[in-house]
């Protein structure tokens, strides 16, 4: 397919990011409120929707009620969205490069590959084949996650034709006119949908728009139901049923290669496979977000979307090929190099904290540019809500004591956003204990 064979586009230089024409800025600085110009009205909206409105950052510049210069964010470390460690390498900065990981040994069984000409295996000596690639992935997959805690995921088994159909989706919906996007905003029932950029609660304001849904056949539904996909400037014979079928078919693959890669790190510890999975369950709120980064008049000042760790236990993305995903590593972003066949998947905090802090998770963001518009699209595995997460007791000795108490996601997800891990998780400690002001915000990242 050539959306999946594209190839990311040449670097470009600090400075020529910044060089850009005044008439061009304007223009790239009026796209998204000419959107809205004579064809909005506030009052028209139901309240929740014009409190998102009014409570997000993009959402306010859409109003008017913010100016660019407030998304402007001091002393920020710039680096262009298409800069990658190999770039580095070569100028002499010692470039780092995401360590990728060949998936294909994890989707077989020991009896289940033939022989190059087709006939079988010597049983015996398959077993042996695939026992020591398997640990050989194992071994790979614990040094990513201790050093990195993130990694790339080839062979995944996750067919290009379908992320190419669930990015055209995106697309498609980013590009209706705003006032049918809204209709999709978390309302009733429907818990998670369409936002414009971050809440007022965070420190930041972030220049994209997102689209989260629940994994459950009833979420994706009560969103389709909201939505008129066909505009005039769309095919009229689009199917609306053909996202929520390739989403719910997306999210399925996803959540099994999920379980997969938490299997694994399982047993690279020396658990139980299912110590992990058993909190990931069909019942969990785990979620797929499409996020959406319109072109941006002053990316070195402005945030696609700010650093931060998230508050899942993996999540696994996939960007297109414009870049723009960025990890803090050694003290340095580090771009990751877009490639259209595999997935990132980074450590989240929940994982981090179950294993006793052996596997990391890092702080990582998205970063903007003034040219083209970025969509990429993650899954957060997370566990079920009222589940008690603790460390495995494999995992606790004299020297290596447990480094937080028993809690559940749904506790965590109060704290959510917050800079450093909350200290009620400690021994010692109780998640009764909080401290003022804290809370509940929506599980939203990058």
């Amino acid at each position: 397919m050539a959306a999946a064979a594209a190839s990311p586009p040449p670097p470009s230089s600090a400075a020529h990011e910044n060089k850009k024409k005044p008439e061009e800025e304007r223009d790239v600085n009026n796209m998204a409120q000419a959107e809205v110009t004579n064809v909005f009205n506030l009052q028209d909206q139901e309240e929740a929707v014009t409190k998102m409105l009014q409570s997000t950052s993009m959402g306010q510049y859409y109003l008017g009620q913010t100016k660019m210069e407030d998304f402007f964010i001091p002393d920020r470390t710039y680096v262009p969205h298409n800069k990658y460690a190999e770039e580095e390498e070569e100028e002499g900065g010692g470039g780092d490069e995401l360590p990728v990981l060949d998936f294909s040994v994890a989707a077989e069984s020991p009896s289940s590959k033939k022989t190059e000409n087709g006939g079988e295996p010597n049983p015996q000596q398959h077993h042996q084949d695939y026992a020591t690639r398997k640990q050989a992935l194992i071994s790979q997959l614990l040094v990513a996650a201790e050093s990195w805690g993130f990694f790339g995921v080839v062979n995944h088994g996750i067919s290009l034709e379908l992320i190419s159909r669930m990015q055209a989706h995106a697309h498609r919906f980013f590009q209706l006119p705003l006032q049918e996007k809204l209709k999709g905003s978390p309302n009733g029932s429907l818990l998670y949908s369409y936002t414009t950029g971050s809440v007022d609660v965070l420190p930041t304001k972030w220049w994209n728009e997102s689209l989260q849904l629940i994994w459950t056949q009833e979420q994706v539904q009560l969103f389709c139901d909201r939505i008129v996909w066909s505009q005039d400037h769309h095919d009229a014979h689009y199917n609306p049923n053909s996202f929520r079928e390739d989403f719910l078919e997306f999210t399925a693959a996803l959540g099994e290669l999920g379980r997969r890669i938490m299997e694994l790190l399982a047993e690279g510890l020396g658990l139980h496979p299912d110590a992990f999975n058993r909190h990931f369950r069909a019942e969990s709120h785990s979620t797929l977000r499409l996020n959406y980064y319109p072109p941006c008049p002053h990316p070195d000042k402005i945030e696609g979307m700010y650093e931060h760790s998230d508050a899942s236990m993996i999540s696994i993305l996939h960007q297109d090929q414009v870049g723009g995903l960025q990890i803090l590593r050694n003290g340095k972003w580090v771009g990751v190099r877009p490639d259209p066949a595999s997935f990132v998947v980074n450590i989240g905090e929940i994982v981090m904290l179950m294993s006793n802090e052996r596997f990391s998770s890092v702080v990582h963001r998205a970063v903007a540019n003034s040219s083209e518009p970025r969509l990429s699209m993650v899954f957060f595995c997370v566990p079920v809500h009222e589940d008690v997460l603790t460390v495995a007791e494999g995992l606790i000795d004299a020297t290596h004591p447990a480094r937080f108490t028993p809690f559940n996601w749904g506790d965590y997800l109060k704290i959510l956003w917050k800079k450093d891990r909350p200290d009620y998780y400690r021994p010692g400690k109780t998640s009764s204990t909080k401290t003022s002001g804290e809370e509940e915000v929506d599980n939203k990242e990058s």
